[in-house]
């Protein structure tokens, strides 16, 4: 067997070791036509029945409709040579930016939530419970030098990790500790054509910034980086898991009741230890939103001040949590979170009206020197770099031609 159809196989093998119970089958498998995705789609070819491989694309909508045409049909080819049907899931026109805007977390985040819950939907369709995705070293660092940036809970700076969980379904990541180069060159030595989105050279996506800003130069100066971050992932990932167990005994403290709030001891969770009481709001947070993760740690941090505050008889709100103490009892109730939005701006020279979402939208005009109305902002879209459309928070500033404001 080749030396990199061995290695790639080997890593799918140390995979299904971490497994309790080794699955036979059948599997879902996240194909976006790219060289990653395609070089696990072949690989697990080569391993698998055809009969128990069922290959997914996900449709964004976020690219031209002539680009999208071309990369479904190349990929729906590439499928059939291998004896394969692919499933194209569209998610339609819009709704990832409608997503993004009741979200308030971007086009990223949104289109990742979105694939993900399609998917998952697909897999239960399916009667399948696993899911193989293309995730790689390069993936892992990047994910780790956006967490870092971010100031991310230790259990988030586990980064990606090889078997995972969405809902229902069981992830699969064999490619780990692989590069990116490594699977490119795989699929070229079997002569097999990827394609290449074009989204991913547009310095609005986050990650994309981060890939050629941060990381390329991170590379040049530690060109192991890929290897010691994967290192340090699979450690914070075991650190993560000891906090988790040790969360486990905190929660017999807490007081769950039948119209869903939380409440516990003020003075047991002042002594509780920062981390461990850090770790416990995210896990109560958590079970009070509904979230498994994405949990923003700035609003840990508020809710953490709230609770450790003097006074015997308080209450606050912080984003979609209600914080009540009174005496030694703190309670903690799910709100209705407060309004937001936040999405990139890619072309701010079009005149437009953006839908923000909540029945509020904004309307772009174009601007004449002469003209003079009281209500409206005038600002140079030339000036602009990489704009944002968020919710106004505390502390924003505004530079303009009289001072500046807050």
């Amino acid at each position: 067997m080749h030396s990199m159809e061995t290695k790639i196989q080997r890593h799918i093998d140390v995979l299904f070791d971490e497994l309790n119970n080794l699955p036979q089958g059948p599997f879902c498998i996240a194909f976006s036509g790219g060289s990653d995705s395609l070089a696990l789609l072949y690989a697990l070819s080569k391993r698998f029945d055809s009969t128990l491989l069922y290959p997914f694309y996900v449709n964004h909508r976020l690219r031209s409709e002539t680009e999208l045409a071309v990369e479904i049909m190349q990929n729906e080819q590439q499928c059939k040579a291998l004896g394969l049907e692919l499933t194209v899931i569209d998610l339609g026109d819009g709704t990832v930016q409608e997503a993004a805007g009741k979200r308030g977390r971007g086009i990223e985040e949104a289109a990742r939530q979105l694939r993900y819950e399609a998917l998952e939907t697909e897999c239960r369709a399916h009667n399948i419970g696993y899911l193989f995705t293309a995730h790689n070293s390069d993936d892992q660092l990047e994910t780790l030098l956006m967490r870092l940036g971010q100031g991310a809970s230790i259990r988030s700076l586990g980064g990606i990790r090889s078997v995972g969980a969405f809902r229902s379904i069981t992830l699969l990541r064999p490619f780990l500790n692989l590069s990116h180069q490594e699977l490119q060159e795989y699929v070229e030595d079997h002569g097999l054509q990827w394609s290449e989105d074009s989204t991913n050279v547009q310095s609005i996506y986050l990650r994309n910034m981060v890939r050629k800003s941060v990381k390329k130069p991170f590379l040049e100066i530690f060109p192991q980086g890929r290897n010691g971050a994967s290192l340090i992932a699979r450690r914070l990932q075991g650190v993560g898991e000891l906090l988790e167990q040790m969360v486990d005994s905190l929660m017999e403290e807490v007081t769950f009741d039948e119209k869903g709030s939380i409440s516990f001891s003020k003075h047991w969770f002042c002594t509780v230890h920062p981390l461990l009481s850090e770790q416990l709001m995210f896990r109560l947070v958590g079970l009070l939103s509904g979230e498994k993760g994405r949990i923003a740690l700035s609003m840990i941090d508020e809710l953490m001040t709230a609770l450790r505050t003097e006074e015997a008889s308080h209450s606050a709100v912080v984003g979609a949590v209600g914080v009540y103490c009174q005496s030694d009892r703190c309670t903690l109730v799910a709100t209705k979170p407060v309004w937001s939005f936040s999405m990139e701006l890619a072309d701010p020279f079009t005149p437009q009206t953006i839908d923000l979402g909540e029945g509020y939208c904004i309307q772009i005009d174009s601007y004449q020197a002469e003209e003079r109305w009281d209500e409206v902002l005038a600002i140079d879209a030339h000036s602009l770099d990489r704009p944002v459309l968020r919710t106004w928070l505390s502390g924003d500033e505004i530079l303009l031609e009289s001072g500046k404001m807050k």
